[in-house]
């Protein structure tokens, strides 16, 4: 038996995984929402002041945005842009 490394002795350090969701999705930080929605994170908190960001929980001084969050996001967005689309289109007839 060689005196170098044995594996079978000290196996290689495992990752845990992420905690995640009931539907198994890990939440996301501020950066990592802003890097998926390709939003800086001036123009996030900038929507933050009005209003218009997800809804976060805080785990001590980190906010965190689970995906549920960000889909309701999506959807309200979505909706609000229809709605937009609708007055204008009202507006020009």
């Amino acid at each position: 038996m060689s005196p170098g490394f044995r594996a079978d002795l000290f196996p290689p350090a495992i990752t845990p995984p992420a905690k995640t969701t009931a539907r198994g999705e890990p939440p996301m930080t501020v950066d990592e929402f802003c890097a998926r929605y390709a939003l800086s994170r001036s123009h996030y908190y900038d929507l933050k002041k009005r209003g218009l960001t997800p809804d976060e929980l805080r785990v001590g001084r980190k906010a965190l945005i689970t995906a549920a969050s960000a889909r309701a996001w999506e959807r309200r967005i979505a909706q609000e842009q229809k709605a937009a689309r609708t007055r204008m289109n009202a507006q020009d007839e």
